[in-house]
């Protein structure tokens, strides 16, 4: 007998997404370098099945480079949205994963099932 996922095990995707992320960091700028934030930002339509993600690094300048999204980071992303569909309550359609560089994150959920068609989400 199988159990459904609850948010003990989102958690824990959650955790996977964010180690693989500081690794991909420290990847694109160096383990010395200085960034105030880096965000992966996921979206998905009111129908499913896919996913739109991008990752971003912002500097202490003000600026922010774009950094490609590994196989390993899609694949939590996909293990995130099958979690989500039975681990809560409430159905949202965006997730911001925020990393800082003291090793906090935070998180944030998009419940506005209109976010997958912003027109301006690949900007920088």
């Amino acid at each position: 007998m199988t159990t459904e996922p609850t948010l003990l095990d989102f958690n824990r995707v959650l955790q996977d997404l964010a180690g693989h992320l500081f690794s991909l960091v420290d990847a694109k700028l160096g383990a010395a370098a200085a960034w105030t934030q880096a965000v992966l930002d996921v979206r998905s339509p009111e129908e499913g099945g896919t996913q739109i993600a991008k990752f971003r690094i912002h500097l202490p300048d003000g600026s922010a480079t774009s950094a490609r999204i590994p196989a390993v980071v899609n694949g939590l992303i996909r293990e995130a949205w099958l979690v989500k569909q039975s681990a809560f309550p409430e159905q949202w359609y965006g997730l911001k994963l925020k990393l800082l560089p003291s090793g906090d994150c935070e998180t944030e959920f998009d419940y506005d099932p209109a976010c997958f068609d912003d027109p301006n989400f690949f900007d920088i």
